[in-house]
């Protein structure tokens, strides 16, 4: 195994989005991801998420990084993103469970749906990935002025 944390990190990344994936065909019509909302189609939404778990895979077995910056961000992307789809699982179920919370779905307008899903997409990843990318910059950027004196090696 080349990282163990990022391998546990991508399969549970990977076991996650299967599961969204499964569960969003069982209640489609319920469904707000924007590119299923656009075009209708639960199969390309499906195929774009396992593209990613490909180039993640890819990714893992290369295991070479330009900087500590962007080997940072790629786990905190599996993080948050495993964190997003676990929430989309668990809504997901919800509808399984509540057949008739799918079909009053139904009347909700899309661009009600989209509003919804950026808020919710917002709030678990992107505002996090923010905070998290930058304190990383400042991280990086003050190191030149500090000295660590328990450093391990």
């Amino acid at each position: 195994m080349k990282n163990p944390i990022l391998f546990f990190l991508l399969l549970f990344f990977s076991l996650a989005i299967l599961g969204d994936i499964i569960t969003s065909h069982l209640v489609k019509t319920a469904e707000a991801n924007p590119i299923y909302l656009l075009t209708n189609n639960i199969y390309i939404i499906s195929f774009i998420k396992i593209i990613f778990i490909v180039i993640l895979i890819i990714i893992y077995n290369i295991n070479t990084y330009k900087t500590h910056y962007v080997y940072y961000n790629l786990l905190l992307i599996l993080v948050l993103s495993t964190i997003l789809f676990m929430f989309a699982i668990y809504g997901n179920v919800i509808g399984i469970l509540n057949p008739i919370l799918v079909q009053k779905s139904i009347n909700i307008p899309n661009n009600i749906k989209i509003i919804q899903y950026t808020k919710f997409v917002g709030l678990i990843y992107l505002i996090p990935l923010f905070f998290s990318t930058l304190t990383f910059k400042f991280y990086e950027w003050s190191l030149k002025y500090i000295t660590i004196t328990n450093e391990r090696k």
